[in-house]
C-alpha cells in the first residue's frame, strides 16, 4: 500500500507543480522504490501544462531528472509513476531546516546547478525552478521536475510570476539567466532555512538588485548573517538585475565557494 507523503495546499505562490499529493510506493516487478504523484483531472481532459510537463519528462533522461516510468488515468485522477525520491527542497526548508547544514547547502547547492546545467545542455530553459520542484533522492541525489513553464531555448512565451522569477520574466522574455536567477533565491532559502520568497518579496528584491553597490550586499548580510562570505558573493552574482550580468552556470560551478567539495 503507497503512503502518502504530502497533501494540501501549499503557502507560498507555485507556477512549477499541480500534483495535490506524492505517494511513496514499491514496484514488485522490479522490486525497486517509486514514487506517485496525483493530479486532478478537469472535464476537458489533459491541460496544456500537463502535456508540456509529460513532453519534458520523457524527453529528458538523466539521474537530475525524475524519470516518469508510467502513466495511470482514472478519472477524475492522473497519477505519474516516477522514480523514488524523498521530498522535496520546500519539504525539507519548511520541516527539517536543522539539517542544512553549511555543508550540505553547499552539495546540494552544486547538485542544482549541475542538474540546471544539464537541462541547458538539452536545449530546455526551466522557467519555474523554486524548491518545490527541485526533489531529493537516495545518496542526496538531486532532481528538477515541474516543467510546465518550460521553453525551448529561443521560444518566445508569455510573461510569467511568482516569488522566484527573475525580472525579464514580467515581459515574456526568460532565457537561461532567467534561471540562474532563481537559483539565487533558491540558495537564498537554503541558507536562511525559512521560506522567504513571496510576490512582495519578490518585487523588494528589484528594488534591491537596482540599488547601487553595495547597497545589495549589505541587504544579503543582514538577511542570511550566518551564511559565508563567499555564498553571499554567489547569490549577489546570481541576482544581478540585468540578465547579461549574472554570473553563468559554467562560472558558478568553479566558484570558490565549492572548492571544498
Amino acid at each position: 500500500m503507497a503512503k502518502e507523503s504530502q497533501k494540501g495546499e501549499e503557502s507560498v505562490p507555485r507556477l512549477t507543480s499541480h500534483c495535490l499529493s506524492h505517494y511513496h510506493g514499491y514496484d514488485q516487478l522490479t522490486h525497486s522504490s517509486i514514487t506517485i504523484a496525483q493530479f486532478n483531472l478537469a472535464d476537458s481532459g489533459l491541460p496544456g501544462w500537463m502535456l508540456k510537463e509529460i513532453y519534458h519528462l520523457k524527453r529528458l533522461q538523466s539521474p537530475y531528472v525524475p524519470q516518469l516510468l508510467d502513466i495511470v488515468l482514472s478519472p477524475p485522477r492522473l497519477y505519474f509513476i516516477q522514480t523514488a525520491h524523498q521530498g522535496s527542497l520546500h519539504e525539507l526548508i519548511t520541516h527539517r531546516p536543522q539539517l542544512l547544514t553549511p555543508i550540505y547547502i553547499r552539495k546540494l547547492a552544486y547538485s542544482v546547478l549541475q542538474a540546471l546545467a544539464y537541462i541547458h545542455e538539452s536545449g530546455v530553459v526551466h522557467l519555474g525552478l523554486n524548491p518545490h520542484c527541485i526533489l531529493i533522492g537516495e545518496q542526496d541525489q538531486v532532481m528538477v521536475e515541474g516543467y510546465s513553464m518550460a521553453r525551448m531555448k529561443g521560444e518566445e512565451g508569455e510573461g510569467l510570476g511568482d516569488g522566484y522569477s527573475a525580472p525579464e520574466l514580467e515581459e515574456g522574455q526568460g532565457g537561461e539567466m532567467a534561471d540562474v536567477w532563481a537559483v539565487g533565491c533558491v540558495l537564498m532559502e537554503m541558507a536562511a532555512g525559512r521560506v522567504l520568497m513571496s510576490e512582495e518579496t519578490r518585487e523588494k528584491l528589484y528594488k534591491t538588485a537596482q540599488s547601487p553597490s553595495p547597497t545589495p550586499l549589505l541587504s544579503l548580510q543582514l538577511l542570511l548573517p550566518s551564511a559565508s562570505p563567499l555564498l553571499h558573493s554567489l547569490i549577489l552574482r546570481m541576482l544581478q538585475w540585468t540578465p547579461s550580468s549574472r554570473l553563468r552556470l559554467s562560472s558558478a560551478l568553479n566558484d570558490p565557494y565549492f572548492q571544498e567539495l
